[in-house]
């Protein structure tokens, strides 16, 4: 409105100041001026013209110069318009979230000034036009993506217009993984003469499964940013003797997910040892008689050996169960 004011006071000042030149160049008997202004204008933004015309009349004469005022619109604005922008979720990836979060809600406020001053820099025409934006602190959500779009303002005197362009995040791949499996032995796998060998042996077959399990799914790791993998195994064990469970809880981190699959290693005891129990036996002493004392002693003697014998061969042919149980005595040629 001003400016249309400050134009309209100008084309109105042009013509008094034309009226006054005509005044004050006339000469001859009584002559008058007067002229067909009557605050006629020109719209300040499309421009145009103004044409008066002065009636110099006089008792012979009559004359009607006329004069024009010519407005030329402003240049129509132009400019560079903003550019849109993507960004992968893991440019940002850190160990904190918040970190993460701030460095892609930085890169959002940053991609907004580059593309404000690519606007300014590259305005042209109009007069004095400005540029502004609805840029407030919008952010997208590091772990689920999306999508900014901010609008421009770019405004002269004579209107706006308002480009826009887009910030998108595309989110973090799911973490995919090969879920840790479940194993199983049987103690006499371990069986050893020591028990304490016995033991070891178990106690390494299970941190070797953990082991392997761990590498299997560091291997199948896909996805997500940086996902790292531990576990909770600080060389649990079951007892050879019993027998049991290890459940082992691996802990699958990254920035946007964890997981937490677990997997048991079981040991079957050893099956309880089973026999067939001595026989007592007993004899007459008559039944070693000979002439021959020594004789009689040396067949008594035979028969306790051989009565020996034949219980040991009993209980070897009934065991059964237990990790290769063996069978001893404490017969020494015990005589009566």
């Amino acid at each position: 409105t001003a400016a249309q004011n400050a134009l309209d006071a100008d084309i109105a000042a042009w013509v008094a100041a034309q009226t006054t030149i005509i005044n004050n160049s006339l000469t001859g008997g009584s002559p008058t001026v007067s002229h067909n202004f009557t605050n006629q204008s020109i719209d300040f933004c499309t421009g145009g013209t103004v044409t008066i015309t002065w009636t110099i009349d006089d008792i012979c004469e009559t004359f009607t110069p006329q004069a024009t005022y010519t407005l030329t619109q402003p240049q129509a604005v132009s400019y560079t318009s903003p550019s849109d922008d993507s960004a992968d979720a893991c440019e940002f990836d850190n160990a904190d979230p918040t970190a993460a979060q701030n460095a892609l809600d930085a890169d959002i406020a940053a991609w907004v000034t580059a593309q404000t001053n690519s606007i300014n820099s590259s305005l042209a025409g109009g007069c004095s036009p400005s540029v502004s934006h609805d840029f407030t602190n919008q952010s997208i959500d590091f772990c689920t993506g999306g999508t900014v779009t901010i609008t421009w303002t770019v405004e002269d005197i004579c209107g706006s217009t308002n480009p826009t362009a887009t910030y998108t995040l595309t989110q973090p791949q799911a973490v995919s993984y090969t879920s840790p499996s479940d194993d199983s032995a049987d103690a006499c796998e371990f069986d050893n003469a020591d028990p304490t060998a016995a033991q070891n042996a178990l106690d390494a077959d299970i941190t070797a499964w953990v082991t392997n399990q761990t590498a299997i799914i560091n291997n199948s790791l896909a996805g997500g940013c940086s996902p790292s993998v531990s576990h909770d195994f600080t060389n649990q064990s079951i007892d050879f003797c019993t027998g049991g469970t290890v459940t082992i809880t691996w802990t699958i981190d990254d920035i946007c997910e964890t997981f937490t699959p677990q997997a048991t290693y079981t040991l079957t005891q050893p099956q309880v040892v089973s026999y067939t129990s001595p026989s007592d036996d007993s004899a007459d002493a008559c039944e070693f008689d000979n002439a021959d004392p020594t004789a009689a002693q040396n067949a008594l003697d035979a028969d306790i050996a051989a009565w020996v014998t034949n219980q040991t061969a009993i209980i070897n042919n009934s065991l059964a169960g237990g990790c290769s149980p063996s069978v001893s005595h404490d017969f020494t040629n015990q005589s009566i």
